[in-house]
């Protein structure tokens, strides 16, 4: 397995720019938030000539809101990335390697959730479900039988399902957000974790040790 050889200052650099991203994006989001309950205080206490109309703006502020709230739900047939607990990024290739890397990512980055149970929901993902992930180039992250993980495979097979589980607790079926901690369990329930220089295997037997390893779902980005 190869050793990444970027230049660590342009590595920190593309973690700093995508942390800043997101803290922007965060104070947009509450500060449209604000913005909207000031609209909703106006709205309830509007005289009775302007009921209607305080009504009708009442429903956009909540369709917009909504929206917001839909952006942020990772949701089956949707392309993400997924980074580690140490802002590395999983990829894989088109051989079938996967890595985990803390380099600028590209096509290889990105994966389509896919509900392993129902091809075709279009639905939000929740803590509890079965998916596969499936990479740029047409093939499923799979578990083999000696734990180690590729994406060579085609189709979905016992290997290709992940249960996705919050490692917080792992009872819950809330809906998932994309930034939300997830572990992903194989069929042989064991976690899926990065190994060193890059590698990664499916073996961890404790859920402490995934815990620790923990991932999450970002929106697709060539970082």
């Amino acid at each position: 397995m190869k050793k990444n050889n970027q230049n660590p200052d342009n590595v920190t650099h593309n973690k700093e720019n995508q942390r800043s991203f997101y803290s922007i994006r965060k104070l947009l989001l509450l500060s449209l938030t604000f913005c909207l309950s000031l609209l909703f205080q106006g709205c309830a206490s509007s005289d009775e000539n302007g009921e209607n109309e305080g009504e009708n703006w009442l429903q956009i502020g909540k369709n917009i809101l909504e929206t917001v709230e839909d952006k942020k739900q990772v949701k089956y047939r949707t392309k993400i990335s997924i980074q580690s607990s140490e802002e590395s990024y999983l990829t894989a290739t088109a051989n079938g390697t996967v890595n985990v890397t803390n380099q600028k990512i590209g096509p290889e980055g990105q994966f389509t959730v896919i509900n392993a149970d129902r091809a075709t929901d279009l639905g939000p993902l929740q803590y509890g479900d079965f998916l596969a992930l499936k990479s740029a180039d047409g093939n499923y992250l799979t578990a083999d039988e000696n734990d180690s993980v590729n994406a060579n495979s085609t189709s979905i097979g016992a290997g290709a399902k992940w249960k996705v589980l919050n490692p917080l607790d792992i009872n819950s079926r809330s809906p998932i957000d994309k930034g939300d901690p997830i572990i992903f369990r194989s069929y042989k329930n064991k976690y899926l974790i990065p190994e060193s220089e890059g590698s990664l295997k499916a073996s961890a037997t404790e859920l402490s040790e995934a815990t620790s390893k923990k991932w999450t779902f970002i929106k697709y980005l060539s970082l």
